[in-house]
């Protein structure tokens, strides 16, 4: 096991930990269904959110679009896919997670452009990143694996039932991928050498996981409904925590210091968007 600063991120002391500064909620009762994942694209000032119901293939899922400001320009602006999850973007494409198939979006028109086939049945595609190289990688989370697209086909690229189990949330940091499951990992994309992180406090069950672009992360849990902030020495803080209404994948703008989680209570059928304003 290894800490967040031995994996290729330097500094004398731990980090102070961020806190929330304010809160406030956007589009309450405007159609969201049970939305997971959420993620700003900078070129066009909006957001795209994942929604759907049960994670299988099908054809109620769906993607919104939103502007920076809240206003729901597109409720359903891509229609009829599975239950689409975790994105990614690069180069006006946008990469979606939908249940057995990872989707390629045109953002400019909102076209599907490309659809790749999961290379293991009932594998759970969950979530997308994608390197500084441009290399696409997708978690598969009922096979505790993470696969990589590789000459316009997705293929297995590390499996590991301990370390990767339920992988779900993934993000890329220079030469490396961590890896939200269960535990917490690093991985080098060069040589797949794969690292449980330590954190004190330990938590486990990761969903969302996002770096704070100072060598730690904001992270979420499924089962526990806790918002995390993970510094670069791997102490962790509970920035908030809620049983009732979860807290799906988040997005970061750090020059606003805001995050943005899809939340809602299954049990009411209420959905939204947590808008949390952070402070140092």
């Amino acid at each position: 096991m290894i800490s967040l600063l031995s994996i290729g991120v330097s500094c004398r002391n731990a980090q102070s930990h961020i806190s929330i500064q304010n809160e406030n909620n956007w589009l309450i009762d405007k159609g969201l269904t049970k939305p997971e994942s959420m993620l700003y694209d900078s070129d066009l000032d909006v957001f795209y959110i994942s929604n759907g119901e049960a994670y299988q293939p099908g054809t109620s899922g769906f993607l919104s679009k939103v502007s920076s400001a809240g206003e729901l320009l597109s409720l359903r602006w891509i229609d009829s896919l599975s239950r689409p999850t975790g994105m990614a973007l690069r180069d006006g494409k946008l990469y979606v997670a939908d249940v057995n198939a990872l989707r390629v979006i045109d953002t400019q028109t909102g076209e599907l452009i490309k659809t790749f086939k999961e290379p293991i049945p009932n594998s759970g595609l969950n979530d997308v990143t994608i390197s500084s190289k441009g290399e696409v990688f997708v978690t598969a989370s009922f096979v505790h694996s993470v696969f990589k697209l590789e000459n316009d086909t997705l293929v297995p690229w590390l499996q590991d039932e301990d370390l990767l189990k339920w992988a779900n949330g993934i993000t890329s940091h220079r030469n490396k991928i961590m890896v939200g499951g269960l535990h917490l990992c690093a991985i080098d994309i060069e040589s797949k050498a794969i690292n449980k992180i330590t954190l004190v406090p330990e938590f486990s069950d990761f969903d969302g996981l996002i770096p704070d672009r100072q060598g730690g992360y904001i992270a979420t849990t499924v089962e526990g409904g806790q918002l995390l902030h993970i510094d670069i020495l791997g102490n962790t803080i509970e920035l908030k925590t809620d049983k009732e209404v979860y807290l799906g994948d988040l997005t970061f703008i750090r020059d606003q210091l805001r995050i943005f989680i899809p939340r809602g209570n299954h049990a009411t059928n209420d959905y939204f968007i947590s808008v949390i304003e952070l402070t140092k």
